[in-house]
């Protein structure tokens, strides 16, 4: 199998157009052990941020990636409130 670029590989994979930039950084970041490493400690570290922040406004419950996803889905849920 000839190797994709990361254009082809979003396409292939079906990544929506908004989140296409994203995914190259994100393969152009994994590309090595070393660069893989980086990355997953930035990552961790903001999500280390959020998760303080989080505690910090209150919001004890759930943190980390899951409390991203379900503070993400309520502000989608109030905003598609507000549009009614």
């Amino acid at each position: 199998m000839p190797k994709l670029t990361p254009y082809e590989a979003a396409e292939r994979l079906d990544i929506a157009d908004e989140n296409i930039d994203v995914f190259v950084h994100l393969v152009d970041a994994l590309r090595t052990p070393e660069a893989r490493d980086d990355e997953l400690a930035r990552l961790r570290a903001e999500l280390a941020a959020v998760d303080e922040a989080l505690v910090e406004a209150g919001i004890e419950y759930p943190l980390g990636a899951r409390g991203v996803r379900d503070l993400g889905a309520a502000l989608r849920t109030a905003r598609e409130d507000a549009a009614e």
